[in-house]
């Protein structure tokens, strides 16, 4: 599929499925990213911590370096309790563009048994 990274524990998933565009923020305050979440990918139940998958959010601004700025633990199907949302708030004053990349990360390397969706991705100006 066109989103796949050429690295073999790494997904990458953008808006386009081809590569992601940046988003002209001249003007605004804040940029918003917000989605709701659902996760089955994690390989035991975390009665200790255990992140053996997880979905980062990276954001970039003017086009400059890939920042990473947090990750979404996976969950064990035991421990799924429906979606979750997530929003990330992000300060773009003085800036021209943002962008913004999930990349879905699997410690086992297996990524056709994992499941991690997302939902109502939405970006906001303000």
């Amino acid at each position: 599929m066109p989103w796949w990274s050429p690295r073999p524990r790494e997904a990458i998933l953008s808006a386009s499925f081809r590569r992601l565009e940046d988003f002209a923020v001249q003007g605004r305050q804040t940029g918003t990213l917000s989605f709701f979440r659902l996760s089955t990918s994690n390989h035991q139940p975390r009665e200790q911590f255990n992140c053996d998958t997880d979905l980062s959010v990276f954001y970039r601004f003017d086009g400059g370096e890939w920042q990473h700025r947090m990750a979404f633990c996976g969950q064990h199907l035991s421990e799924v309790k429906g979606w979750r949302q997530a929003q990330l708030a992000f300060d773009v004053s003085g800036r021209s563009t943002i962008g913004w990349k999930l990349v879905y990360r699997s410690a086992r390397g297996d990524l056709t048994v994992a499941r991690y969706f997302i939902d109502d991705l939405r970006v906001e100006m303000k």
